[in-house]
């Protein structure tokens, strides 16, 4: 009988926990970073920068690339479809030289970093 209410304690505190960090983990907002100051030791870190559209490029699957330049300094965002999707976001909303807050994750792709975002103000 012992071993079985210490069980459901420790399942409780568990499911408890994780909820807990789940939650945490959105309610973090990213640090807002000029695009000159992310480098590679920003990889697997969430980031915000905020800048000017360039070269905005959507593929036939419907996936959405662009740069975000800052003071003459650019960084590639990709937006995968399910992305967009998600954000409830269309990509003819994106448009060259708008102003744009992304905040996402910065991985490195073919040596060129990038932003995977979570979210985008236009």
């Amino acid at each position: 009988m012992k071993d079985e209410k210490l069980y459901k304690i420790s399942l409780a505190s568990s499911v408890i926990g994780i909820i807990l960090l789940f939650a945490f983990s959105y309610m973090t907002s990213p640090e807002t970073s000029q695009v000159s100051e992310i480098g590679p030791g920003d990889v697997g870190s969430r980031v915000e920068v905020s800048g000017v559209v360039e070269d905005k490029y959507v593929t036939q699957d419907g996936h959405l690339f662009f740069h975000v330049k800052e003071n003459n300094e650019e960084i590639d965002v990709a937006v995968f479809n399910d992305n967009l999707q998600s954000m409830g976001l269309e990509p003819q909303r994106v448009e060259g030289g708008q102003e744009i807050t992304v905040a996402g994750d910065v991985e490195m792709y073919e040596g060129e970093l990038q932003i995977l975002p979570v979210e985008i103000e236009l």
